[in-house]
């Protein structure tokens, strides 16, 4: 076993508590331990140092944490056995058994979480496991285990809100951007900061991956950060320091998104380059074609996407799912001269981008089309403030400040789900898992409420 200093310290601290708690009954190794290890107990006296019968025993807290990952494994498994004697009655009568493709938010919610002090900015599921981190105007982020509804840890380093969070596509590190100016990279293992990131010169409004910190050929983690100094900024993780700065943006830019590494080999790019979609208060989308270039990133402004008439505060690039409900719906289907004849079925995704805006409307734009709008959406009745791509299926989700979380078939080109008063203020942000299991809906009203998919 490989114990690091603090935790050998620690051990033995607890071994020596334990000791002197059984009284005389362990009174020469006591002596011994404290010869060999050199440790000392505080006095009991010593208003210095804390009371041994008032403070937790570290070994009694260990134990106490081992019990409750143990009623959590219990509980997992109950829950498998549960799927597992469903999936055993398939065939017959009663409902059918759905593919998680077509797992969509159902009311009422599974479960309130509160803890934050102030509105929830910004929530974001854990693409392996089921945690979920929030962000809010208390400056605070907060990781909650969704299976049990429980708050795991707090995570406190920025100053001011934290406006947006977002994993790395591996789960290794969790990024955070703030109105302090900065942007955080935290170890999801140890919940500790490893880098501060700083140099945009306003608030720091989005933050995305552009490569995993386990990407191919061994090179450096990157991520790209927006906010009101009208920039995109580009970082290498691994050491810190900005490789590339995007200008273009006529305002604030609100919102910023990466299409997905293992689609950066498609049809809309050149060998070795990634693409980042970003959207402000000029009302535009632009997108951006970024290559490397010997150590520093080279990009250029590819497309420039008109059609919002207020400010655009949400983008997201679609997966393969979603290409393929979109590509199949006739509207949309149209392409371009010289597209090659097996995109459909080999692209990977990323070929569309949504964005949502203050407008109240869903633009759906096609990049293999040379960024043509091709669905607009107007169901929402206030500013639309975040929208997603269902992980599995070929779904858009979408909340507002009507308070409203919508769902929209791509295949259909409609709303096809509402889930109405889904918060007593305004939504500003969902998040899905993975497995299409549950998503996650952050509010104005200080709580994040679970929904369960199926």
């Amino acid at each position: 076993m490989v114990l690091t200093h603090k935790q050998r310290s620690d051990l033995e601290f607890a071994i020596l508590e334990y000791l002197n708690s059984r009284g005389n009954d362990f009174a020469a190794t006591i002596v011994a331990f404290k010869q060999e290890s050199g440790l000392e107990l505080p006095a009991k006296n010593d208003d210095a140092s804390p009371s041994i019968e008032s403070t937790p025993s570290v070994l009694e807290k260990k134990w106490s944490s081992i019990v409750r990952l143990q009623k959590k494994i219990l509980d997992l498994e109950d829950k498998l056995s549960l799927q597992e004697e469903l999936r055993s009655k398939e065939g017959q009568p009663g409902r059918a058994k759905t593919s998680a493709s077509k797992y969509l938010p159902r009311p009422p919610a599974k479960a309130d979480l509160v803890g934050h002090r102030s509105p929830v900015t910004a929530v974001a599921m854990h693409p392996v496991y089921s945690t979920l981190a929030s962000g809010s105007e208390d400056a605070s982020i907060k990781i909650w285990d969704i299976e049990l509804g429980q708050r795991e840890h707090t995570l406190k380093g920025h100053t001011n809100y934290v406006v947006d969070l977002n994993y790395s596509p591996d789960g290794s590190l969790l990024a955070s951007c703030s109105v302090d100016l900065s942007v955080k990279i935290w170890n999801t293992e140890t919940y500790e900061c490893v880098h501060t990131l700083r140099g945009h010169d306003h608030t720091v409004s989005s933050v995305a991956w552009l490569r995993s910190p386990k990407g191919s050929a061994g090179e450096s983690a990157h991520l790209a950060s927006c906010g009101r100094d009208q920039t995109i900024r580009l970082w290498d993780v691994t050491t810190g320091y900005s490789v590339g700065i995007l200008t273009g943006h006529d305002g604030w830019i609100r919102s910023l998104a990466a299409r997905p590494e293992s689609a950066n080999q498609g049809p809309v790019l050149g060998t070795n380059e990634a693409l980042i979609v970003s959207g402000g208060n000029d009302t535009t989308v632009r997108v951006w074609a970024v290559g490397r270039n010997g150590k520093v990133l080279a990009s250029r402004c590819d497309y420039v996407l008109r059609g919002h008439s207020h400010v655009v505060e949400c983008v997201a690039f679609s997966n393969s799912s979603a290409d393929r409900a979109i590509q199949s719906n006739k509207v949309s289907n149209a392409k371009p001269e010289g597209t090659p004849v097996d995109v459909v079925g080999s692209n990977p995704g990323g070929e569309y981008v949504v964005s949502g805006s203050r407008d109240k409307t869903i633009r759906i734009w096609s990049l293999l089309n040379g960024g043509n709008c091709v669905a607009t959406f107007s169901d929402h009745g206030n500013w639309v403030r975040k929208v997603i791509f269902h992980p599995q299926g070929g779904y858009i989700l979408s909340c507002s400040d009507d308070r409203t979380i919508r769902v929209y078939d791509l295949k259909a080109m409609r709303c096809t789900r509402t889930l109405e008063d889904a918060h007593a203020h305004f939504i500003s942000s969902i998040s899905m898992h993975s497995s299409a299991v549950y998503l996650a809906s952050g509010s104005v009203d200080k709580t994040i409420r679970l929904w369960e998919c199926y």
